[in-house]
């Protein structure tokens, strides 16, 4: 219908909001199974209530993934994150 229609305007409106809005996670583990990185969120699930995501990823014909943790708007928020985890939870990781 015309009102789900968007105006030129609103499309470069929204499309520059994506592009610009990022979000920053940290990454506390890679495995080259799918079902190890869902062992490791089913684990993470039990502690943590903050977003957590697998992201796959191929290098050298091999698929690795990649379990991130967490919905940050900056990159100091989600290193705080990963310094609570590294103190409070011994958990290693790395902002993304």
């Amino acid at each position: 219908s015309e009102n789900m229609l968007l105006s030129r305007s609103e499309y470069q409106k929204y499309f520059q909001q994506v592009q610009t809005q990022s979000n920053y996670r940290v990454q506390v583990g890679v495995f080259s199974t799918y079902d190890a990185a869902d062992t490791h969120v089913k684990k993470l699930k039990e502690t943590f209530l903050e977003p957590i995501m697998v992201i796959s990823e191929v290098r050298n014909n091999e698929t690795l993934f990649k379990v991130r943790i967490g919905q940050f708007e900056s990159y100091d928020e989600a290193d705080g994150f990963r310094l609570i985890l590294m103190n409070d939870y011994k958990m290693q990781g790395i902002v993304q």
